[in-house]
């Protein structure tokens, strides 16, 4: 920076080449980040009405033991309300399926669209078969981790 309000003006190579020869450490130049953006998809489904839309989401924690568990939650999108939630240490696609039977049956019918994260913890054959054996009910996994708040 001196160099160059000193009228000096030489780029970058120049300065490696100069460094290089005196023995100084030469720093490589690093490629700009690339802007990571969500894709757009077009299978997006926004809430209309009650019961249109359900979100699942897994949480992690430990206990007091220091032992883990995982807990399922279910929101509704339009109202935002808690819809239902499991908790034991391993939950399996079976144990979600039971959780959307029993809030199904409880709110008198099934989603349009079951909006879940594209995790390891969701990708299950159970859940795809499942989705595609209810009238309504459509397995819709995000692309990018960064479009669920837009999906």
């Amino acid at each position: 920076m001196k160099g160059r309000q000193a009228g000096f003006t030489c780029g970058h190579d120049m300065v490696s080449r100069l460094r290089r020869q005196e023995g100084l450490r030469v720093f490589p130049r690093k490629a700009p980040k690339r802007q990571c953006l969500p894709a757009p998809t077009p299978h997006t489904q926004s809430a209309a009405c009650l019961g249109d839309v359900w979100a699942l989401d897994f949480q992690f924690d430990s206990g007091y033991q220091g032992k883990a568990f995982k807990i399922c939650n279910m929101i509704d999108e339009f109202t935002r309300e808690h819809g239902g939630f499991e908790v034991a240490r391993s939950i399996t696609a079976t144990a979600v399926i039971d959780l959307l039977e029993n809030v199904a049956a409880a709110r008198d019918g099934r989603p349009r669209v079951v909006r879940m994260d594209n995790g390891p913890k969701f990708i299950s054959h159970e859940l795809t078969q499942w989705a595609g054996k209810q009238d309504r009910a459509r397995h819709c996994r995000c692309v990018h981790p960064a479009g669920n708040a837009l999906a």
